[in-house]
């Protein structure tokens, strides 16, 4: 790479990274909104097996 590439690629961010973010901060929002009706599934289908034990 000459000095003047060099130059020009400095202080850019590169697309996957910002792709890599992006989705990592979707995942966070939809697991955000989901999360109560997850743990509600997740009660309820266990549930289902009853106590260990009784």
């Amino acid at each position: 790479m000459t000095r003047a590439a060099v130059a020009r690629d400095q202080g850019e961010v590169a697309g996957w990274v910002l792709v890599l973010v992006m989705a990592a901060g979707i995942a966070v929002a939809v697991f955000g909104v989901a999360a109560p009706a997850l743990v509600d599934v997740a009660g309820a289908t266990l549930g289902m097996f009853g106590t260990a034990g009784e």
